[in-house]
């Protein structure tokens, strides 16, 4: 079977079980996290209520990401590195599937589509490689009082890093070696100035570039979720099943009921809500404050 998006990629076919492999690992982690949740109680928020209003706070806390912009400068750097994080998934998503995305965007319109899609993730990519500087610099030099320094957010930046870079530089020696990729303006810009140089040497390093991205892309993969960087995927969901109540309302407390609890006791006494809300603690500023975060933080650290 012959892969034509990857046909220069030597020993292309192993990228499936490298990388489908390390997705089985990551399910299994997710699936640890899934069996905290499943011994919580069941209460909590219905998906399609009042779901106009629930879609609406995905697009505007969850994508427009329109919190972070209190502070503009800072804002707009990190909606750069936001957007390279999640919008390039679209070309990571194409090489370990064989070229399908590519295949299915360029069957209408003549491939015009995809060469939309590449001019998006090369833009995307640059504002990425353009935040990183600044972010390594808030990290390790400015370093704001609220920003707190762990390794763990470090490894998280370089492996953004790495990802974007190893992506871009892939296609510039592509671009260099073969021809120019339609849409991708800015590697193509990069390999005109080292077209002229040995195909042996550009050959390699694309294959070089091109594997480092997988392998650097499958151990991102089973980092995401033993840190804070899976609140990333995670936020979409609790904003969706985010408190609409107005702040400060309480819920109302049934004391007829025989099964009734306050307080908290045992893991079983939070809700499934409580527990993603401990995971998500970013998201947790859209919901009322309460007593139960650091427990369920507590809580999925221990199990």
């Amino acid at each position: 079977m012959t892969f034509p998006a990857f046909e220069h990629v030597p020993a292309y076919p192993l990228v499936f079980p490298l990388f489908w492999g390390a997705f089985a690992l990551f399910l299994l982690e997710i699936r640890r996290h899934v069996r905290v949740w499943e011994v919580a109680h069941p209460d909590g928020p219905r998906a399609l209520d009042r779901w106009p209003r629930r879609a609406w706070g995905v697009l505007k806390f969850g994508i427009a990401q329109v919190r972070m912009f209190r502070d503009a400068r800072v804002g707009v750097f990190h909606y750069l590195l936001f957007l390279g994080s999640n919008l390039l998934l679209i070309g990571n998503s194409n090489f370990v599937t064989g070229g399908l995305f590519q295949a299915v965007v360029e069957w209408p319109f003549d491939g015009a589509l995809w060469t939309v899609v590449e001019f998006v993730m090369n833009t995307v990519a640059v504002g990425a490689l353009i935040a990183v500087p600044y972010y390594f610099f808030r990290r390790l030099v400015s370093r704001p009082r609220r920003l707190l320094f762990t390794r763990t957010a470090l490894a998280i930046l370089t492996f953004i890093t790495a990802v974007v870079s190893t992506e871009f530089l892939s296609l510039v020696f592509e671009a260099a070696r073969w021809g120019e990729i339609p849409g991708a303006w800015a590697t193509n810009a990069l390999a005109s100035l080292v077209a002229g140089a040995d195909p042996g040497l550009l050959e390699a390093g694309y294959v070089t570039f091109w594997w480092g991205h997988i392998g650097v892309l499958c151990a991102f993969l089973l980092f995401i979720p033993t840190n804070k960087h899976l609140h990333v995927y995670a936020n979409y969901v609790n904003i969706w099943f985010r408190k609409l109540e107005p702040r400060g309302v309480l819920p109302a407390m049934d004391l007829e009921r025989e099964d009734a609890t306050f307080g908290l006791k045992r893991l079983e006494d939070l809700s499934w809500k409580d527990m993603l809300d401990g995971l998500d603690r970013k998201s947790t500023r859209l919901n009322s404050s309460h007593g139960y975060i650091s427990y369920a933080v507590f809580c999925l650290k221990k199990k």
